[in-house]
């Protein structure tokens, strides 16, 4: 048994020698195996971190590029967003809330297609929005009347 592990020893210190120094010949005596073996472990981890180093700056620039063109893009539907708003009428709020009614006392059964019906005499009926109870669902008796025309609603 004494006779294979030191059989063993030898190997590790003959795979060491072959790697750190590039020979084959006789040993010298090592003094310190684990200060070796941590060095040739540093050595060998150091490799490994540059060839990482090397991998990650390339995967860095990828990531940099795809940013970029990301970015680009961003830019772009950002301008498109902006040239749609303004060209979109009736999206100021001022002039949407002119173009509302608020009406009251509404029967709590009605419908909004009645309601519509009973106040296309006043001019063209967008939306008619019946407030309702949050909890209950039920409604409130009041409306909302939104008209495409500032014209229909007077005053």
């Amino acid at each position: 048994m004494l006779r294979s592990l030191v059989g063993s020893e030898m190997c590790i210190r003959d795979r060491y020698q072959r790697r750190v120094r590039g020979t084959t010949t006789a040993m010298d005596p090592i003094e310190d195996e684990e200060a070796i073996l941590a060095a040739a472990d540093e050595n060998e981890n150091e490799a490994a971190n540059d060839e990482a180093e090397g991998d990650a700056d390339e995967e860095l620039e990828k990531l940099k590029k795809k940013w970029l063109e990301m970015e680009e893009e961003a830019e772009k539907l950002k301008s498109i967003a902006d040239a749609e708003v303004a060209a979109a009428p009736g999206n100021d709020k001022a002039e949407a809330d002119g173009r509302s009614l608020y009406v009251g006392q509404v029967d709590y059964h009605a419908t909004p297609e009645e309601l519509q019906a009973h106040f296309q005499s006043c001019g063209t009926i967008n939306r008619v929005t019946i407030i309702c109870d949050n909890w209950t669902g039920h409604s409130k008796g009041v409306l909302l009347l939104h008209s495409l025309l500032s014209v229909s609603v007077k005053p």
